[in-house]
């Protein structure tokens, strides 16, 4: 396997663990897609997007955006809780 196949495997991996904690997180507070892109000041149907794990980048700007407005540390947006 080449070395770009596999960075990118490792980073639609990555995506999806942001994508569900980014999810369980919201769900925990008891917030909605909606009420969350509006905390943070983004994009709601790109946040879904992200949750859903279509997205393949995302700016530390934006995840900070939402662990603040989640009200959580960056790093628990990144933990792999398999």
């Amino acid at each position: 396997m080449k070395k770009e196949d596999l960075s990118n495997i490792h980073t639609k991996q990555l995506m999806s663990v942001i994508g569900t904690n980014i999810c369980n997180h919201r769900q925990r507070v008891g917030v909605t897609q909606e009420q969350l892109a509006e905390s943070a000041n983004i994009n709601e149907k790109f946040l879904s997007a992200v949750e859903n794990g279509k997205v393949n980048n995302l700016s530390i700007g934006y995840l900070l955006a939402v662990s603040d407005a989640l009200e959580i540390h960056l790093i628990d947006l990144l933990k792999d809780h398999q």
